[in-house]
Parts: C-alpha cells; sequence; structure tokens
C-alpha cells in the first residue's frame, strides 16, 4: 500500500510547503477544514482556499526524488524500457498517474515554481 501524503502550495507567499496533516471539518464537507504544514519557523495552520495540496504519486524518479501531482518530468530518449509516447517529451503529472517506468524519468520542477519548462513543449 502506498503511503499518503501531500505538499503544498502556499498561494499568497508562492512557496512549496510540506503538509504534516489535513483535516476536514465535522461535517465532511469539501470546503474548510484546515492543511497543518512545517517550514523552517515550525508547524503552522492554513485553510483549504490559501494552498493547492498536490498529492504524492507513490512513485520515485530514477534520483529516488518523491513524485507528486504537479511535478513536471522528462525522460530521456532512446533508451530501452522508456514508453514511445514519454522519450524526450517534457510532462505534467497528474491523477491517475500511472507510469510504468518512473525509475527512468526525472523530476525537473513543478507547475507553479516552474510552468516555463511546460511552455517550452508546446
Amino acid at each position: 500500500m502506498r503511503q499518503i501524503k501531500f505538499r503544498a502550495w502556499d498561494k499568497e507567499k508562492k512557496q512549496m510547503v510540506g503538509v504534516e496533516g489535513v483535516f476536514p471539518y465535522q461535517d465532511r464537507t469539501t470546503k474548510g477544514g484546515e492543511v497543518f504544514f512545517t517550514d523552517d519557523t515550525g508547524v503552522s495552520k492554513y485553510f483549504p482556499e490559501e494552498v493547492e495540496l498536490m498529492q504524492f504519486t507513490g512513485y520515485v524518479d530514477f534520483e529516488g526524488r518523491e513524485i507528486y501531482e504537479g511535478d513536471i518530468m522528462t525522460w530521456p530518449e532512446n533508451e530501452s524500457g522508456v514508453w514511445a509516447d514519454q522519450a524526450g517529451k517534457v510532462i505534467e503529472v497528474k491523477f491517475p498517474f500511472i507510469c510504468g517506468n518512473t525509475y527512468k524519468g526525472k523530476v525537473v520542477g513543478n507547475i507553479h515554481e516552474n510552468p516555463e519548462l511546460l511552455k517550452a513543449t508546446k
């Protein structure tokens, strides 16, 4: 079973933060609740509208880096085991993320901090 964890993009500060927990309101509504995160100042709290949550896919790239929703990945060209539709391309990770060869790909950035990586491929 894969580990369920998240990271979050702070929309105001324009920075990625590590998420310690996600707690919906008691009535389990889709709006509201709290997101707890850690940074160099300790543990703080956000409300869901202040961040964009990105879930861990359960995969790691060839360097062992965890792959999250919103990451941008590349795969080498002309290497065995790399799917033809991925070879030499820049791809945004979206759920559901089904990929049998993430161990050959590399996370090169994410859609918030490096959007130019995707624009260059269009």
